[in-house]
């Protein structure tokens, strides 16, 4: 019968039967072959996509962190050129110098130069914005600065406004100070600009130190105080001037 049909070009009975039983199994049983092939082979690719996730992570934190060295680089130069560009103080020779070390809790900093440098007690140390504080002790290469925000800190202070009212101004916390107005009718408000009085022999005068933020009349002692508001954050400066 194959040879008869065969040789007419056609397909037998006996094979078209066999066909019809063999194939659904050989398909179902291909069909699973490949399943289980594709199964494992997305066992693989899935340890691969971890190994890739991990190094995607990884070159995450590698790009944040090359961004925040890349902000802090350019906030420490916007500081330098604030600071070259701050004008000269009459009669007073500007010494460079950088803080190496913060005390926050004790108001200080150190900074990199000393005695060697003719850095002496109670000079004032600038920075681009205004007043940081004063020179409290010295050694041959470094000394220790008492901060503007320092309780006990006290420095004479004038008003930006006419008239021009004076006080004494003393630290509070790194975000406040209290300026101490004899004259409790002054015109003194908030947002007027504080500035050194220059009336002291070490500080000289128009050195910025920060702004009016609050002010309250004491009736009973007959004065004024404000509250202020820094100009200089100390953590964000890193290059700062002595004045000698």
């Amino acid at each position: 019968m194959q040879s008869v049909a065969r040789n007419s070009g056609s397909v037998d009975l006996v094979s078209r039967f066999a066909q019809a039983v063999i194939n659904p199994g050989s398909n179902l049983l291909a069909n699973l072959t490949n399943s289980t092939s594709n199964f494992f082979a997305g066992f693989s690719n899935s340890q691969s996509l971890l190994e890739e996730n991990r190094r995607l992570k990884q070159l995450e934190v590698a790009a944040q962190q090359y961004i925040e060295r890349l902000r802090f680089y350019k906030q420490e130069n916007d500081q330098l050129r604030k600071l070259i560009n701050l004008p000269p103080v009459p009669g007073k020779l500007q010494i460079p110098a950088q803080i190496i070390m913060y005390a926050p809790l004790e108001n200080r900093v150190t900074i990199n130069r000393g005695s060697n440098d003719g850095i002496k007690p109670n000079l004032p140390v600038v920075a681009a914005e205004g007043l940081v504080g004063t020179v409290q002790t010295v050694s041959a290469n470094s000394a220790q600065i008492v901060l503007i925000s320092s309780p006990q800190l006290r420095v004479g202070a004038v008003v930006n406004r006419q008239p021009k009212p004076f006080g004494i101004i003393r630290g509070e916390s790194t975000n406040k100070m209290i300026l101490q107005i004899s004259d409790i009718k002054s015109t003194v408000k908030p947002g007027d600009v504080v500035m050194t009085s220059g009336l002291g022999e070490l500080i000289p005068g128009g050195i910025p130190i920060g702004i009016v933020s609050l002010r309250e009349a004491d009736e009973e002692y007959g004065a004024l105080q404000c509250q202020v508001f820094p100009y200089v954050r100390i953590g964000d400066i890193r290059e700062v001037y002595v004045l000698r």
